[in-house]
Formats: C-alpha cells, sequence, structure tokens
C-alpha cells in the first residue's frame, strides 16, 4: 500500500514468488519484471539491471507532452532494461548464438534490419568487443520514425544514443525512404535513399547518404 503506483517489482523463479503474484496488487503496467522459464535468481539482476544503452528521451523533449502510450515504458530507461523486446537487446542470448555460428563457420555477416522506420548503420561486436558484422537498419517509406512521435531536437538526439553505444556508428530519425544495396566482388555500397515529398506521389529523391562496406575486414567507409 505505500508504493507508488508506478513502483516496478521484480522476482525470480521460486516458490516465494507466489506470495508475491497471490498478494501484491499490479495497478500499472508494465510493473512487474520475473523470468519465464524457471531463472532462479532472476530478481537480483533485474532490480539493479544493465548498463543504460539508450539514452532518456523524456529528458531531450522539447514540450513536456509526452505521448500517452510512451509513458509506461519510460521508467525501464532508468533502469537500463530493454524497452523494446523486438530489438537485438532484447534478445541477448539468440544474438549470442547467431555470432557463434558465424564464427564456427569462420565468417562475418551484414544484418539488414527493418521496423524501426529510421536509418542505422553499425559495427557489431561479440561479448569480447571485437567485431563480428555490420548492421544496416532500413528505413521505412511512410510509417512514421522517432522523430514523427516524439517532439526532440534531433541532433541532440542522434549525438546522445551515438555517443552511449559504441556499436552505432550512424543514424538518421527524421528522413523516410528505402536502402539500397550494390553488391560487388569486394565490397559492398549501401545507400539510404530518402524520398523528397511524402504526401503526394512523388518518389523524387532529396537527399542521400552512402558507406562502403570493405570485404576485408568489412571495414566501413562514409561517402
Amino acid at each position: 500500500n505505500n508504493l507508488p503506483e508506478d513502483s516496478i517489482v521484480t522476482n525470480g523463479a521460486g516458490n516465494y514468488a507466489a506470495f508475491l503474484h497471490r498478494y501484491f496488487v499490479f495497478k500499472e503496467y508494465p510493473t512487474a519484471i520475473g523470468p519465464t522459464s524457471g531463472s532462479m535468481g532472476y530478481g537480483f539482476p533485474a532490480s539493479i539491471a544493465a548498463k543504460l544503452r539508450f539514452p532518456d528521451l523524456s529528458k531531450m523533449l522539447k514540450t513536456q507532452e509526452i505521448p500517452s502510450f510512451l509513458k509506461p515504458y519510460l521508467k525501464f530507461l532508468g533502469l537500463g532494461i530493454p524497452s523494446n523486446l523486438d530489438a537485438w537487446d532484447g534478445y541477448p542470448a539468440a544474438r549470442n548464438k547467431l555470432y557463434q555460428l558465424m564464427k564456427n563457420a569462420k565468417k562475418k555477416f551484414i544484418s539488414l534490419a527493418g521496423d524501426t522506420h529510421n536509418s542505422w548503420v553499425s559495427e557489431l561486436e561479440n561479448q569480447s568487443g571485437k567485431k563480428v558484422g555490420i548492421e544496416l537498419g532500413a528505413p521505412s517509406v511512410t510509417s512514421p520514425g522517432i522523430t514523427d512521435v516524439l517532439n526532440v531536437d534531433e541532433n541532440e538526439f542522434v549525438d546522445s544514443i551515438v555517443k552511449i553505444n559504441k556499436e552505432l556508428q550512424w543514424m538518421d530519425p527524421s528522413n523516410r525512404g528505402y536502402l539500397f544495396l550494390d553488391c560487388m566482388e569486394n565490397k559492398i555500397i549501401a545507400s539510404f535513399n530518402y524520398i523528397k515529398e511524402l504526401e503526394n506521389i512523388n518518389s523524387e529523391i532529396s537527399s542521400s547518404q552512402s558507406f562502403i562496406i570493405h570485404k576485408e575486414g568489412l571495414e566501413l567507409e562514409k561517402i
């Protein structure tokens, strides 16, 4: 009764958790963090969480108007817990398994990602900090991106998120368009092409940003 309604309660696996779920009343969503496959001891690391991987967007807003659908998730940012489970940081075990498969095959790889609606270029690293691949996040043409949903300062947002994520090399959160890959024997040219006009049928390109991914070492070059 004394806890604020938006308090987050964590637990691990074990009989003790039955008392929490039987008697504690969760008044807001999402405020419960617990394992789904019998992970004992999960409650403690979940409570202190991991290193913060993304900036607190609420501090970057130009106004106090935060979309209602986003408010429940902002509390996760302070804990460093992945707030978007549809991303790399939401599936660390699956990600590491993929990295291990590539290592066993003695291959580096290029990951093409979508559904974030924004443009991203990252140099992926394993737990040892060794570069294992390149990730290209393709933008959307009409679906909204970060700056369409939140009234943030674009430059401040980009600088902050690139600074705290050493894998992320570049991003564009505001322009809409598509990713084009020109695959050659010794390199790949990745071009982010941005549509000039979206409200009317007009496929003219207003701007673009390209990167060369060299086969040797998957070295990344912005052009």
